[in-house]
Formats: C-alpha cells, sequence, structure tokens
C-alpha cells in the first residue's frame, strides 16, 4: 500500500503529500483509532515554539531515514502559528484511497481496526520505535497545565490516545526529565479522568526518579510531590497525602520563604487534607494562617485569598 502512495506522486508536490500521508499513517497507529484530533497536532506545534522545548531527540528519529516530515507537520510560521497544510495535504492523500475517514467537520479522523493494525505492523522494530516515542511526544507536548473550560475539554478528548500510547509501552520505566514530563501531563489526563490508581502509578515514578536526579528540594521534585499527594488525597489515602504535604509545606518554608506563593498553596491543600482526616481545629489553624499570609501576599481580591477566606468562614460556622 505505501508503495501504491508513494507510486502516484508525478509531481513533487504530489510526492511530498504522499510522504505525508505515510507519516500520519505511521503516526495515528499508535493513537486509538477513532477520533484523532487534527489539534493534538496544533497544540503540539504550538506549545513547542512558545516553550522552545519539543525534545530533539525525538524530531531526530523522524530524521533517520533523511526525511523532514516531521518538521513539516509541525511548522509553524513567524507567529508562532500552526502550519497546518501539510497535515491537511497528508489526510487528503489517506482519504483519497478511503484509509481513513473524517467527522463532517473535519475535526476528528478515524481508522478502521484492520486498516489500524496493518499501519502499526508495517513497520519494522526500529521504525515502530521511533514513531511510538513521536507519537508519544507529541501527545504529550499538546498538553499545558492551564484549566479553562477549552483545556478541560481538550484533555477529556485526548483520554483514548493517552491509554492508546500507554497500552503500546513496552517500558514503563522513567528515567529523565523528559520521560518525567511526559509521565506527568499523562497522569494529569489520567486524574482528571478519575483513573486515580493510573494515575498515581506515573506520578509515584516521577516523583522517584525525581528525588534521584533532581534532589529533594528541586522545585520539580517538590512540585511532583504535591500532585502525589492530590491524587492519594482523591483515593481516600489522607495519612500518605499529609506525609507528603507536610514534607512540602517545610520544604518550601526553609527554600523558598513562609510567605512564598507556592508555601501557601501547600499549606491550603495540607489545612484541607487535615480537614478530610477530621483533624478540624489544626485545619482551622492552618487555612486561618494561610488567609492571612494570602492577604498580606497577594492581596484580598485574589482568586486564592478569596479562596482561603471563604473556607476559613464556613469551617468557623460549622464550629
Amino acid at each position: 500500500m505505501e508503495e501504491i502512495i508513494r507510486a502516484q506522486g508525478g509531481s513533487s508536490q504530489t510526492s511530498r503529500d504522499a510522504g505525508y500521508a505515510i507519516e500520519i499513517l505511521s503516526l495515528f497507529a499508535f493513537y486509538h483509532n477513532e477520533s484523532v484530533m487534527e489539534e493534538m497536532f496544533k497544540r503540539a506545534a504550538e506549545n513547542q515554539v512558545e516553550r522552545n522545548d519539543f525534545p530533539e531527540h525525538a524530531l531526530q528519529d523522524s530524521l533517520a531515514d533523511g526525511s523532514t516530515v516531521t518538521y513539516q507537520l509541525l511548522k509553524v510560521d513567524d507567529d508562532g502559528m500552526w502550519d497546518p497544510e501539510p497535515f491537511r495535504a497528508g489526510i487528503s492523500t489517506l482519504l483519497s484511497f478511503s484509509l481513513i475517514k473524517r467527522d463532517q467537520r473535519a475535526r476528528f479522523f478515524s481508522m478502521h481496526v484492520l486498516v489500524h493494525s496493518w499501519a502499526q505492523n508495517r513497520l519494522s522494530d526500529p521504525g515502530r520505535q521511533r514513531r511510538l516515542r513521536i507519537a508519544r511526544c507529541l501527545v504529550s507536548k499538546s498538553i499545558v497545565w492551564e484549566f479553562l473550560s477549552d483545556d478541560y475539554t481538550y484533555r477529556r478528548k485526548l483520554l483514548p490516545h493517552v491509554e492508546a500510547c500507554q497500552r503500546h509501552t513496552v517500558t514503563s520505566d522513567i528515567d529523565d526529565s523528559e520521560e518525567c514530563e511526559q509521565a506527568e501531563n499523562y497522569a494529569l489526563v489520567l486524574f482528571e479522568a478519575g483513573q486515580w490508581e493510573e494515575a498515581r502509578k506515573l506520578r509515584a515514578q516521577v516523583m522517584e526518579t525525581r528525588q534521584r536526579v533532581s534532589g529533594q528540594e528541586h522545585p520539580d521534585t517538590l512540585a511532583s510531590m504535591t500532585n502525589l499527594a492530590s491524587t492519594y488525597g482523591n483515593q481516600g489515602r489522607w495519612q500518605e497525602a499529609e506525609e507528603l504535604e507536610v514534607q512540602v509545606m517545610e520544604t518550601r518554608q526553609r527554600v523558598l520563604g513562609r510567605e512564598h506563593p507556592d508555601t501557601l498553596t501547600i499549606m491550603a491543600n495540607l489545612a484541607w487534607t487535615w480537614r478530610s482526616q477530621g483533624s478540624n481545629n489544626k485545619a482551622l489553624l492552618l487555612m486561618q494562617t494561610c488567609a492571612e499570609l494570602r492577604k498580606q501576599k497577594l492581596g484580598m481580591d485574589h482568586p486564592h485569598t478569596i479562596l482561603s477566606v471563604e473556607a476559613t468562614e464556613e469551617w468557623v460556622s460549622e464550629i
């Protein structure tokens, strides 16, 4: 089939479109066979420009055959906006061979399960590993830690593709900062979908790796401990959540200072954990302290200050 697609390339442009089609097919093979989004490519392309951190090894993998196909699929203009033309040209080629289908608004694409299986099986072992790394990386880079309605909606739609990437991954080892970021991004999607245990496993691995590589007091290590504590809380594992939050709070107080916003955030989290454990007086005192410090540091109108004040008033009224 690949030879047939390439054979249609009478002109240089048609040949390029065929190359885009084959690359897209190879990436789609590692996602769920339904509801693959153009938005995923757009977000990954624009996020990697904004953060300037798309891992070079992933793009180098795509260049092993001397092509620049992945670069073209993630191409952006001078303003950092994604250029969809290479992606859409490849999609049009795949549609012309009925290898994929699209919905009426051309926002979601699907593949028959047999085509989906063939698209992966046609790859050599090295080629399969290269495309899987790129596919995983692309999904991860499309995720941002922002929490507007559109962000939540996008991550919900991304869930089946995160799950598919996880199923295709042979090893679950997390060894470096790039893999930590990827695991944290995947865990966020799983966490918001209520898959607490799957999120916990990833976050525990991330924490252990960052403690080993970056040290106990590194901001990324403390953030990973906070995320794991949040997962424990959603699982009702309050003692384990408390232990992590106390460690993070004490470290941030020592390293950043008592009034730093990050210190105040973990202080509020710990207060909520104590309240969930039934330690209402201890929780109230800590939340009152947090509210006062936030008034001084952030101002009365800051959303975090308002949340702390409202929690304090509600807890006082219940005593």
